[in-house]
């Protein structure tokens, strides 16, 4: 359920980016016709905001004069915000809420279409309009998706803590169920016992990982010894670092005692 919820995230948070760099595209492209003429929402806004016959155009379908100003303002968030949003969308896809960088580009869209006559003298805002809804829709999904799958994450988590006692004491019952090897107190552990306490020392409960080294630390084996060379260098919980420092050194004494009494 939790890799599901994952996967959504991300599907949502690409078809977001992709959306908003669609959007930017389309503010390159022809938007307004006339006399012949077309003219783009950044070719008006960057190039060409005093052409007449464009703000006779305006002034004929519209009772106003032409006014630059709203058209700037949409294209400058459209613009710096559709950027960073696919960027964003496009890097950190697992995370849904890097989205709402693209939603402020999709809201300015939705604002200034709506407020601005100018910009509904085209049938082309219609589809900006819908590119900018859909923006705005696919966020909220990959919000919501990340959202359950936290939620979901840290109740695992919880659960797993929880039942850290109950896991404990079973890693030491290995010890006492356990047999020697003969002629020794060193504990003779292998198979999947064996394979269970090495696993245990990654368990997310610290009470766990400590305890499997020190089971493993009544033991001889030479695999136990390594996995726990390496692990001892990323862990950061001091009382887990204390076991596994005292079992690496019960290990090597062991082996050097069966060694010894093998002569």
């Amino acid at each position: 359920m939790l890799k599901t919820l994952v996967e959504r995230t991300k599907k949502c948070s690409y078809v977001c980016a992709i959306l908003t760099v669609i959007l930017l595209i389309l503010q390159f492209v022809p938007f307004w016709s006339f006399e012949g003429d077309t003219l783009s929402i950044s070719g008006y806004v960057w190039l060409d905001s005093s052409n007449p016959q464009f703000a006779q155009y305006v002034l004929h379908n519209t009772g106003a004069e032409a006014n630059v100003n709203p058209v700037i303002f949409m294209s400058v968030f459209i613009i710096l915000f559709g950027i960073l949003g696919a960027a964003a969308g496009f890097w950190k896809p697992k995370n849904g809420y890097v989205t709402l960088v693209a939603d402020i580009a999709a809201l300015a869209g939705i604002v200034f279409f709506i407020a601005d006559p100018m910009l509904r003298l085209s049938f082309m805002w219609i589809i900006q309009f819908i590119v900018c809804i859909a923006i705005l829709v696919f966020s909220v999904l990959a919000i919501v998706f990340e959202s359950k799958a936290k939620k979901l994450s840290n109740g695992n988590s919880a659960a797993s803590l929880l039942n850290a006692t109950e896991r404990a004491a079973s890693i030491r019952a290995l010890a006492s169920n356990a047999g020697t090897v003969e002629g020794s107190d060193v504990l003779d552990i292998t198979g999947p016992d064996l394979s269970h306490l090495i696993t245990y020392l990654t368990d997310p409960a610290a009470e766990c990982r400590a305890a499997a080294a020190e089971v493993l630390g009544k033991t001889a084996v030479d695999a136990a010894f390594t996995h726990m060379s390496h692990l001892i260098n990323t862990e950061k919980d001091e009382k887990v670092i204390n076991a596994m420092r005292a079992s690496l050194a019960s290990i090597h004494k062991n082996m050097e005692k069966l060694h010894i009494e093998s002569k």
